[in-house]
């Protein structure tokens, strides 16, 4: 038998049998397992509560980008429509803070953005 051959497999092989036929020690092999496996599980459930709410946070923010790109695209396309109206810039300022939920400051980086295409068209032509 291969025990009978290689002395340390013979030793280890007569500690594993010793163990095993000591009640005392053999409980607490088994308690020391499953405190392992109940680690393991925790830091798993762990881990996976972390991630979900990871994904929660990053939808929610690829969410957010997503509505402000939106709302930048209709903002420009409402300026660059009432600028071809020639609409006066207090009433373009005034829709855009009436229709979107943005301040005056933030009204006139739209009326800007339209003014500089307009000058870029401009050179370019």
């Amino acid at each position: 038998m291969l025990t009978t051959q290689n002395e340390a497999i013979r030793n280890a092989y007569e500690r594993l049998q010793h163990v095993s036929s000591d009640e005392k020690m053999r409980a607490q092999a088994i308690s020391r397992e499953k405190a392992l496996r109940d680690w393991n599980s925790s830091i798993n459930g762990s881990y996976r509560a972390g991630f979900e709410q990871g994904e929660n946070v990053g939808f929610e923010r690829g969410e957010s980008v997503g509505a402000q790109k939106e709302r930048d695209a209709v903002a420009a396309s409402m300026v660059s429509f009432m600028k071809s109206r020639n609409d006066s810039d207090e009433v373009i300022l005034d829709f855009l803070m009436n229709t979107f939920p943005i301040t005056a400051k933030e009204a006139a980086k739209y009326l800007k953005r339209e003014e500089s295409k307009d000058m870029k068209q401009e050179i370019n032509s």
